[in-house]
């Protein structure tokens, strides 16, 4: 479990990450959607807190056995038994795709798992070094096309619906505000490039800001999760955002 930023699972091999969970968002992790459809099946526990940061699971059925293992290919398995055929059934694993490795896209590039082309660069941004993207090699990422003119009057966000969030490990997180706050401090955050709640349940509540280079993004089947990603808008609307922002700063 790294502890940085907000905590995820993490799998090395060696000295490089080779998959992450993404982070905790309050109903599963962040590349881990699949968690929610055993929500009949299991009962799930996430602690964290300045003394403690832990992930725990309840069957609710005492007859019901599962475990989470890694197996020699690396591979972090959920495992349920299965009594009729006497064998162990995978409900999850990973990483399950080319877009669960680490960093597939590189900065400012996102994944979509089973397309032709895996890697697209995020609105604003193009890659960084064509020709290799166009071979189909995404490591060297993407890069901002134009800059940002860090003013509200110039700068908004556009939405990212169901993703795996960001690498979080110099990620800022606070719980304690609200989405809308979130917002604020990321306008008026020169160095913020985007923000999501920290937790995903309803309405959405709690902040991460990321002011380093957003890596290891993936489209999900259906995820919960929502990243704003800062951008320049138009006059119209960079106007009423301006408006806007000044009321709530009063």
């Amino acid at each position: 479990m790294d502890t940085e930023g907000a905590p995820e699972v993490l799998i090395w091999d060696k000295d490089k990450i080779r998959y992450r969970t993404g982070m905790w968002n309050g109903i599963s992790f962040s590349g881990l959607t699949q968690m929610t459809s055993y929500g009949d099946l299991f009962t799930f526990s996430f602690v964290w807190n300045n003394d403690e940061v832990w992930y725990g699971f309840e069957t609710k059925s005492n007859s019901t056995l599962s475990r989470v293992v890694m197996n020699d290919a690396g591979i972090l398995q959920r495992l349920v038994w299965d009594p009729n055929q006497q064998t162990w059934n995978e409900f999850w694993s990973g990483p399950h795709d080319e877009c669960d490795f680490y960093g597939k896209c590189g900065s400012f590039g996102i994944c979509q798992p089973n397309n032709v082309t895996a890697c697209n660069c995020l609105r604003g941004f193009e890659a960084t070094t064509p020709t290799e993207w166009y071979m189909r090699d995404y490591s060297g990422g993407c890069k901002r096309g134009a800059s940002l003119g860090c003013t509200a009057r110039s700068d908004g966000f556009y939405e990212l619906k169901g993703v795996k969030l960001p690498d979080s490990n110099n990620a800022t997180v606070d719980a304690n505000i609200s989405i809308e706050d979130c917002k604020v401090r990321c306008l008026m955050n020169c160095s913020c490039l985007a923000y999501s709640p920290s937790d995903s349940r309803g309405k959405g509540s709690g902040c991460v800001m990321w002011n380093t280079a957003l890596i290891d993004m993936k489209y999900m089947n259906g995820g919960p999760d929502v990243l704003y990603v800062k951008d320049k808008v138009d006059l119209a609307s960079s106007i009423r955002e301006s408006y806007l922002l000044a009321k709530k700063l009063q």
